[in-house]
């Protein structure tokens, strides 16, 4: 009896995550610290708590330690946005994240995919 309350929790529960996501494509977490002092666990934690409020799963967490001054060539978000597809989502806790420079906003790509909390 007890195993099979705990195959239907798990069956619930991977149906649940099925349904996450469905009218979405993939959704890309980024979080930007700029030096290795600083802790990446505040940002993660709100991406979290915004996704799970909405019943979204990310599929793929982007970390990383770099200047938000350097060109994005240089860091993990130019691959993010070069990888991303109609209807994938770019979720960061906040503007600065992305970069400091007004020239990482011109790009097309960021409007049509990020989502600021």
């Amino acid at each position: 009896m007890k195993e099979q309350k705990e195959i239907k929790k798990k069956t619930k529960k991977s149906k649940k995550n099925e349904v996450k996501n469905k009218n979405v494509g993939k959704i890309y977490a980024y979080i930007r610290v700029s030096t290795s002092h600083q802790d990446t666990e505040n940002q993660r934690f709100e991406i979290n708590k915004y996704c799970d409020a909405r019943g979204l799963h990310v599929d793929s967490w982007e970390n990383e330690t770099i200047s938000g001054v350097k060109d994005i060539k240089q860091r993990k978000l130019q691959r993010i946005i070069s990888e991303a597809k109609a209807g994938d989502k770019i979720i960061c806790t906040e503007v600065s994240r992305l970069g400091r420079s007004m020239q990482i906003f011109v790009t097309p790509e960021i409007f049509l995919t990020t989502t600021f909390l």
